[in-house]
């Protein structure tokens, strides 16, 4: 996605699987900023119409070999689903302080500071249960920031520990 005012070097998201994303949440009625409270296997079945396409459109994305990263905080939401698309993949999850994203989604969005940080809420209790059992490694955004040898070496080892080739 392409930069803006509240952050000028862009998103690093694909275009294509992000709009993808807003459709199937939109399936859901809801979208990033409103996310369901829990995702239900009767909310997985109301997205079945929709994993042949996620497929072709994840292939034409990343291609077909391993050793893609994607990044789109819709994820958090609907990980559930992409499981389903593409099996289980280990993760990688990078964690951000809940005031610095309130203040982020209101400065990007328009969105009070309350409602910034029930977004951050919903955003990471949804993650986390989606996380559960699931071979992930978690990072503070900020040490991904400020210190980025450090956590370069922890996510190498981590793909390293779980069997990923690491060039």
């Amino acid at each position: 996605m392409r930069g803006n005012f509240a952050n000028p070097g862009g998103y690093w998201e694909s275009e294509s699987l992000s709009g993808f994303n807003d459709t199937l949440l939109r399936r859901w009625n809801c979208s990033w900023w409103t996310p369901p409270v829990s995702i239900t296997p009767s909310m997985l079945e109301a997205l079945d119409d929709f994993k042949q396409d996620a497929a072709k459109l994840f292939a034409a994305t990343f291609g077909t070999r391993d050793g893609w990263i994607w990044k789109d905080p819709r994820l958090t939401i609907l990980m559930p689903f992409w499981e389903q698309v593409l099996g289980t993949n280990p993760i990688f999850f990078p964690f951000r302080n809940p005031q610095a994203v309130a203040r982020s989604l209101a400065l990007r969005d328009g969105l009070t500071y309350e409602q910034g940080l029930a977004v951050w809420e919903r955003h990471t209790r949804l993650a986390l249960v989606a996380l559960a059992g699931r071979q992930v490694a978690v990072a503070d955004y900020e040490s991904l920031c400020t210190d980025p040898n450090r956590w370069q070496s922890d996510l190498m080892h981590f793909c390293q520990e779980v069997g990923l080739a690491v060039y």
